[in-house]
């Protein structure tokens, strides 16, 4: 039978920083090998279509895509021709169009729109004593089925995350949300992470295992195997066999036929080895 990975990205293949922890060329050798037996291998993220590519391209394999939590799919490399797995989310690009106008209009804010990610690591050590602006807010633009960013208050001379500031920006999301369709608004699953500054607002109904009618059909004959480090990379159907890095939680290890006693990518390696080899 045919094999298909889902690799997930974050606290799997990289760190907590973002970092590999075995070399580049290592990751890309080891990744390579298993397509040459036949495994296809995609990344499925909470990240945009267009982030994932962009790793994608990185490792040496690009591929299908599973992005924002199994909100928006991509079997080909037009990442602009994918698939919605909840109809309602097609409302999220207009809503953030909206709101960046908003934000506009106050002088006190500092608006950066478009791929903020990379960032958002650096942005609290920038210094902003020259900035008028009491605020910043940095909005993803690649999101497709949610909606993201991130915001800073100015704090002797820095940008640095706060509560306050975060949850009121999030209340200004949710009323243009609400404006623009009360049934998404009072369906939503808001996550606000204090320490980084970001907010990332999905359907409460998004999670990886919508993923898994479309890649069946993309793909009839392939055995699904599913790499992760978290209950968030458990598909809910036995059809998945799913694989756990050395790093993740003990509650997803003991729903995996198969644990890697390496963390990270070692621990992705070890298991792409198994699986193209004894699966």
């Amino acid at each position: 039978m045919k094999k298909l990975l889902l690799l997930d990205l974050d606290r799997t293949l990289i760190n907590n920083e973002y970092h590999l922890n075995v070399p580049l060329e290592h990751l890309k050798k080891s990744l390579k090998e298993a397509k040459s037996r036949g495994l296809t291998i995609g990344i499925s993220s909470d990240s945009s279509a267009e982030t994932i590519s962009a790793y994608e391209k990185l490792f040496g394999i690009p591929g299908f895509i599973v992005a924002e939590k199994g909100a928006y799919l991509t079997r080909e490399s037009d990442i602009r021709n994918g698939v919605l797995t909840i109809k309602q989310t097609f409302i999220f690009p207009a809503v953030r169009e909206k709101f960046v106008k908003k934000l506009l209009t106050d002088p006190q804010v500092l608006v950066i729109y478009g791929d903020v990610n990379e960032m958002s690591r650096s942005f609290p050590n920038l210094s902003c004593n020259n900035c008028s602006s009491r605020k910043a807010v940095l909005v993803n633009n690649s999101r497709r089925a949610s909606l993201s960013f991130y915001a800073y208050k100015k704090v002797l001379g820095f940008w640095r995350t706060d509560r306050v500031i975060l949850s009121a920006v999030c209340k200004e999301v949710m009323q243009i949300l609400r404006n623009e369709s009360k049934t998404l608004a009072n369906n939503t699953l808001i996550d606000l992470n204090e320490k980084s500054g970001i907010c990332i607002i999905h359907h409460n109904q998004t999670g990886k295992s919508l993923a898994l009618p479309i890649l069946q059909r993309w793909y009839p004959s392939h055995q699904i195997f599913a790499i992760g480090d978290s209950l968030t990379d458990y598909y809910k159907s036995n059809s998945v066999i799913h694989c756990a890095v050395g790093n993740a939680d003990e509650q997803f290890k003991q729903r995996c036929q198969i644990v890697a006693s390496r963390n990270y990518a070692a621990g992705v390696i070890e298991l792409v080895r198994k699986i193209s080899r004894d699966h």
